[in-house]
C-alpha cells in the first residue's frame, strides 16, 4: 500500500501543472508558437509523405522566436540592474551569470549526460561513432564552444542555439562594462547601452558579409550549417530582444501607444519573409538570405512584441481560462520540451522503429499514430523534467541567491514581472 501510494505521488509530482499565475499571456503565447514551431519542424518528416506540403504551416523559424524573446528578458533584468546600481561591479555581474546558470545549465548538463553515457559506452558497437569518444570533443559541449566559430557536430544538434544563448549572456554585461569604462562615469546611464546594441547589430550583419565576401554563396544545407548555426553570426538576433527591452523601458508610453501599427509592419514582414522562405531551394542562397534574412527577420518580430507585451491576459470565461492555462503550460516547460524533443524522444524513436518491424512510411495512420506519439512522449518527459529538477533549482536559486540590495526605483511593471518569473527565457534557447 505505502509502496502504490509512492507511485502515485510520483506520478502526481511528475505530471503537475506549473502555477499559471504571474504571467504575461500575450509573451507566453508567443513563447507556445515557438516550441510549437520546432517541435513541428522536427517531427513532420514522419508525415510529410503522406500530407504534402505540411511544411507550408511552418510561419515562423522558432528559433528566431526564441532568440527575440530570450534577448528581451535578458535586456529587461540588465537595463533594471544597470540602471539600479551607481557601480556596474564584477559582482554585480557574477550575480547575473550565477542565475543564468542555475537557469540554464543543469537541465542541458542532465540532458546531456543521459544522451552522452550510451554513446560512450556503446558507441563503436551500436552506433559506429567512435568520435565522441574523444574527450575534446564531447568537452566541447560542457563549454558550449561546439559551434562558435564552426559547424554545429551532428551529435545533440538542438544544442546550436544554446551556445548562442549562452555566449550571449557570457558577453553581453562584459560589452556594457566595456562601454561604459570607454563612456565614463559621468556620462548617461543609457549610452553604454545604445552602444552595446549598436555594436552587436552592426557586427554581426559585417560578419555574415564579409564570410559572403571570402566564400561566396552556399547551398541552402551548408548556409544553415555554417551560418545560421553558428554563434559568431547569431548573437545579433538576441540583441534586437535588447532593443525592444531598451524601447520599452526609455519610451514606454511610445511602446504601448504604437503597438497595434508595429504589429501590422511586423506581421506584414513576417508575411513577406513566409513567402521568401517557401521559395528557398536546396540550391546556392542569395545574398539577401545569406547575410540579411536573420536581421529582417528578427526586426520583424521585434515589431510584434509591444502587442503580445500588452495582452496580459484573455477574457475571464471558463473555456479561454483553459486555453490560456494550456499556454501557459506550454511556455513554462518550453525549455525542457525543447531539450527532450529531439535529443531523447525523436531521435530513439526513429532509431527503435527499424527493429519493431514497423515503418512510418507503410500507411497514414501508422504515421500520424507515431507523430502523436512523438509529441505525447515530449511533453510527458518535459513535465516530469521541469518538475523533478527545472523547478525545485530555480526555487533554490529564489530562496538562496537574493537579489543584491538596490536603490529605491519607480520600474516598468514589466521588467519586474519578468526578472521574477522568467516569462519569456529560452534558454532557450532551441
Amino acid at each position: 500500500m505505502v509502496f502504490l501510494k509512492n507511485i502515485q505521488s510520483a506520478l502526481a509530482k511528475t505530471f503537475q501543472f506549473p502555477d499559471a499565475s504571474k504571467r504575461i499571456l500575450g509573451l507566453d503565447m508567443l513563447r507556445s508558437l515557438a516550441i510549437l514551431m520546432v517541435l513541428l519542424s522536427h517531427g513532420f518528416p514522419l508525415i510529410n509523405h503522406c500530407i504534402p506540403g505540411i511544411y507550408r504551416v511552418l510561419l515562423i523559424d522558432g528559433v528566431d522566436l526564441f532568440f527575440v524573446l530570450s534577448g528581451f528578458l535578458i535586456g529587461s533584468i540588465i537595463i533594471r540592474q544597470f540602471v539600479g546600481f551607481t557601480h556596474f561591479t564584477p559582482a554585480l555581474i557574477l550575480g547575473f551569470w550565477k542565475r543564468r546558470w542555475l537557469r540554464t545549465l543543469p537541465n542541458y548538463y542532465a540532458i546531456l549526460l543521459v544522451g552522452l553515457l550510451p554513446v560512450l559506452v556503446l558507441g563503436p558497437v551500436l552506433f559506429n561513432k567512435p568520435i565522441y569518444l574523444k574527450i575534446d570533443v564531447w568537452t566541447k559541449y560542457i563549454i558550449f564552444s561546439q559551434n562558435l566559430l564552426t559547424a554545429h557536430p551532428t551529435f545533440f544538434s538542438v544544442a546550436w542555439s544554446l551556445a548562442v544563448e549562452e555566449w550571449f549572456y557570457l558577453s553581453l554585461p562584459l560589452l556594457l562594462l566595456f562601454f561604459r569604462k570607454i563612456a565614463g562615469p559621468s556620462s548617461p546611464k543609457q549610452y553604454p547601452l545604445m552602444a552595446t546594441i549598436a555594436s552587436v547589430l552592426l557586427l554581426g550583419l559585417a560578419f555574415r558579409l564579409y564570410k559572403f565576401s571570402q566564400e561566396g554563396t552556399l547551398t541552402l544545407s551548408d548556409w544553415d550549417s555554417q551560418v545560421r548555426k553558428v554563434v559568431v553570426f547569431r548573437l545579433d538576433s538576441l540583441m534586437f530582444g535588447v532593443l525592444g527591452a531598451y524601447t520599452k523601458y526609455y519610451f514606454e508610453p511610445l511602446w504601448k501607444k504604437y503597438r497595434h501599427s508595429s504589429l501590422v509592419a511586423g506581421l506584414l514582414i513576417l508575411s513577406l519573409l513566409y513567402q521568401h522562405n517557401q521559395s528557398l531551394t536546396t540550391g546556392p542562397v542569395s545574398l539577401f538570405t545569406y547575410a540579411f534574412l536573420f536581421t529582417v527577420n528578427s526586426g520583424g518580430i521585434l515589431l510584434i512584441l509591444p502587442f503580445f507585451d500588452q495582452l496580459k491576459s484573455l477574457r475571464p470565461t471558463p473555456g479561454l481560462n483553459v486555453i490560456a492555462k494550456g499556454i501557459t503550460t506550454f511556455s513554462i516547460i518550453s525549455y525542457s520540451l525543447y531539450l527532450v524533443h529531439d535529443f531523447l524522444i525523436l531521435d530513439k524513436i526513429k532509431k527503435v522503429q527499424p527493429y519493431l518491424g514497423v515503418s512510418y512510411f507503410q500507411s497514414t495512420l501508422v504515421s500520424l499514430s507515431i507523430f502523436s506519439l512523438y509529441l505525447v512522449l515530449s511533453v510527458a518527459v518535459s513535465l516530469g523534467l521541469y518538475n523533478w529538477l527545472e523547478k525545485p533549482i530555480m526555487n533554490r536559486r529564489e530562496k538562496e541567491l537574493l537579489p543584491q540590495e538596490e536603490p529605491a526605483l519607480t520600474m516598468p511593471q514589466l521588467i519586474i514581472q519578468l526578472s521574477e518569473s522568467e516569462n519569456v527565457t529560452l534558454e532557450k534557447a532551441v
